[in-house]
């Protein structure tokens, strides 16, 4: 334990202490003050009563003897400061006789009645009304008494509790910081404590303490190392098997993404496949069923392409299909879908195109390739297309009206000489627009 834990130990319980004193002696001396204060009020308020229904009769004792008019009599008594009004009253309440003083500052104010014989002998009623003395200024003392009583009291309260308690812990802390700070924990801490028994009872149990904890400590120190040994073996087991396992599941992601490029990809083109565009075109329908949006599809083939074969071999066909694929591909835009579908056929998924800019791509590929020089083994090679183009403005009732549709446009382009473009509008059924 610091030097800074321990004063702040002791100061903690000094500030408790004092404060529960004074709590204390306060509430005691609040509650007695309050009390005093209180039948110090009722008794003033009963003699102020007695007073008033005293001067009262005097008052009546004073008409009922003089031969002055009750007005006179009236303002005689109003000069004292404390009337507020005096009133004579007939024996059926009716007043006969006033005298009002201004009440300025609204003080609170008590009548007092009494009967009256007036000195022509007929009966009646005074109403003396006086202000309500204001409480004594000396009331004050009383709380002043007895808060200087409740701090004295709570001051010696704190002395004594300091001397027989705080001290004696202040002393067993300093004796166990002074053990703690010098020996090592390499054996159990005993506290050594003369006088007072209960600090003696108290050391005693935090020595039986002490070496239960010290036992507890060796025990556990054992049981770690022998942990730790196995841990040390067991880490370098698995960061052996990890780097195993890291390099296995790179060969994995290496021959999934291979197996999915050729799940996807043709393999002699490199563009996608068949079973990529089917796939595509399922979600591109999906989407024209939310978003309203038109679709337009591209189907074309090589014109005269088993000629080719025929008289220049299958290895001048492949050729020209990658040559095709390339230069078609780099003409696309990101999000439109083009696929080998087999042969030298092709396809294209153009989302959100309206059946013009379908059009135009499509005389745009008939120019390149036109343009293109394909040659093999030194002999050029013309190449042209035919271009079926099928346009949807309404999601079609299912994939296979597109593929009927699409495949009669290019046709169409074929029987109309082929190097053509061919395109169309059809509704949900497939019916041509």
């Amino acid at each position: 334990m610091t030097r800074y834990s321990a004063y702040s130990f002791a100061q903690s319980l000094h500030l408790r202490l004092l404060g529960l004193t004074l709590g204390i002696a306060l509430l005691f001396f609040l509650v007695a003050g309050v009390m005093v204060f209180f039948s110090q009020k009722d008794a003033d308020e009963k003699s102020f009563i007695e007073t008033g229904q005293q001067r009262a009769e005097a008052v009546a004792a004073l008409v009922s003897q003089s031969r002055d008019s009750l007005e006179a009599v009236a303002s005689a008594a109003a000069t004292q400061p404390d009337v507020l009004e005096v009133t004579f009253h007939t024996a059926n309440g009716k007043a006969i006789a006033r005298h009002v003083q201004p009440n300025p500052g609204n003080v609170p104010q008590r009548a007092f009645r009494v009967p009256i014989r007036y000195f022509s002998g007929d009966e009646g009623m005074l109403e003396l009304r006086l202000a309500h003395p204001k409480e004594a200024a000396g009331a004050g003392w009383i709380f002043w008494f007895f808060a200087v009583m409740a701090i004295l009291c709570a001051g010696i309260l704190f002395l004594f509790l300091n001397r027989m308690v705080i001290i004696p812990l202040e002393k067993l802390q300093q004796q166990a910081r002074e053990l703690g700070d010098e020996r090592a924990l390499d054996a159990p801490i005993i506290l050594k404590v003369k006088g007072y028994p209960q600090l003696r009872e108290l050391a005693d149990i935090l020595n039986s303490m002490s070496r239960r904890v010290f036992d507890v400590k060796q025990q556990m120190e054992d049981k770690v190392n022998h942990a730790n040994a196995a841990l040390v073996s067991t880490v370098g087991q698995l960061q052996s098997r990890s780097a195993e396992l890291r390099d296995r599941t790179q060969e994995l992601e290496i021959a999934l993404e291979a197996i999915r490029r050729m799940a996807t990809t043709d393999s002699l083109t490199g563009v996608h496949n068949r079973r990529y565009f089917d796939e595509r075109l399922g979600d591109a329908l999906a989407r024209l069923q939310r978003s309203q949006l038109p679709l337009s599809i591209i189907l074309f083939d090589i014109d005269k392409f088993k000629h080719i074969n025929d008289t220049l071999g299958h290895a001048a066909g492949d050729v020209v299909l990658e040559h095709l694929a390339r230069l078609i591909k780099a003409r696309t835009r990101a999000s439109d879908v083009f696929a080998r579908l087999g042969g030298d056929e092709f396809a294209f998924i153009m989302e959100d195109t309206n059946l013009q800019e379908a059009q135009k791509l499509g005389n745009d590929l008939l120019t390149s390739v036109r343009a293109y020089q394909f040659t093999y083994d030194g002999r050029s090679i013309p190449v042209t297309l035919s271009i079926g183009i099928a346009h949807f403005d309404h999601p079609p009732r299912d994939e296979e009206i597109i593929y009927k549709v699409t495949d009669d446009a290019l046709y169409d382009a074929k029987r109309g000489g082929r190097n053509q473009v061919v395109a169309y509008s059809f509704d949900a059924n497939g019916n041509r627009l």
